[in-house]
């Protein structure tokens, strides 16, 4: 998978799509509940359904706005899964680890007996 100039877009604008759907999705909520109750209470249905449908519709805007990662997390579940399972680097740690001891042997202190 080769990341596009629109993916990176996107991945830089989740950060704001995140507070985008739970403002709304609680403005809707809210607007719902104020709005059904006092209809609910003087018996009128025919209102009824259509803030139930729009307090469904802002509950699920919240819910979305939980599900959206943001910058930090979309761009972690890109690219570490490439990164781990890129065999060039899997062969890095043991190159390196070989380095180390070689150069961790020459700064050693020679007996000077």
């Amino acid at each position: 998978m080769t990341i596009t100039p629109m993916m990176m877009y996107w991945i830089t604008r989740l950060d704001y799509l995140q507070p985008l759907f739970g403002i709304s999705g609680g403005v809707v909520v809210v607007f719902s509940v104020l709005v059904v109750v006092p209809c609910w209470a003087e018996g009128a249905t025919r209102f009824i359904r259509p803030l139930l449908i729009t307090l469904a519709i802002g509950l699920s805007s919240i819910i979305i706005a939980c599900l959206i990662p943001s910058t930090k997390e979309a761009a972690a579940i890109i690219i570490i899964p490439k990164i781990v399972n890129n065999e060039k680097v899997q062969q890095i740690p043991s190159k390196l680890m070989d380095l180390a001891n070689e150069w961790l042997d020459a700064l050693k202190p020679k007996d000077s007996k």
